[in-house]
């Protein structure tokens, strides 16, 4: 029975290895993974190669419609895999912690908080109110965007992910074309 689970883990591993070497060579993200559906409160999201499971972003609201001042966000996964069609799940405290989370920081006298991402605190994510809508805004490819999406290509084959790059997309807000930037982490 032992020697069947190892040969089953294998064949698993194997698997997966091969599948994630078709996306070292990837300029853009497959067409296959979802595209949660825009709602009034998501800012963006993030998906990883690993599966088609998804972290979105959406704002914190209050019982009267205001932004939680304390937390401006809400951050929580959709999960695809399985059949589960987007399905909501709270993130654990360790994937809060040390991945997916962020901290904030409002803006005195401003509709405005700077956001940083757990995992790339270098890149600074600015929600701010604009025209009674609250939009996240990053710096993409040099040029002020809103941002849209997140996609993380990371090598699995070893004991902890290994980040190769990250895509960040978003658009342009002078010409409202899309933007494309990828960061190499080696």
């Amino acid at each position: 029975m032992n020697r069947f689970f190892l040969t089953l883990s294998l064949v698993v591993f194997s698997v997966a290895t091969i599948f994630s070497q078709d996306w070292k060579g990837r300029e853009n993200w497959p067409d296959y993974f979802p595209r949660p559906t825009k709602t009034a409160k998501r800012l963006f999201y993030l998906q990883r190669n690993m599966n088609a499971n998804t972290i979105a972003y959406d704002l914190n609201l209050k019982e009267n419609g205001e932004i939680d001042i304390s937390e401006p966000l809400e951050v929580f996964w959709m999960r695809y895999t399985g059949n589960r069609n987007g399905l909501r799940e709270e993130l654990s405290w360790a994937q809060e912690t040390f991945a997916f989370g962020y901290s904030s920081s409002k803006i005195k006298n401003k509709d405005e908080f700077n956001l940083k991402l757990v995992a790339y605190k270098d890149r600074i994510v600015n929600l701010k109110k604009t025209n009674g809508q609250w939009i996240a805004f990053m710096r993409i490819n040099g040029q002020d965007c809103q941002l849209s999406n997140i996609y993380v290509y990371a090598d699995e084959s070893g004991m902890m992910p290994d980040v190769q790059h990250v895509d960040i997309y978003g658009k342009d807000l002078t010409s409202g074309k899309e933007v494309h930037e990828r960061i190499l982490n080696h």
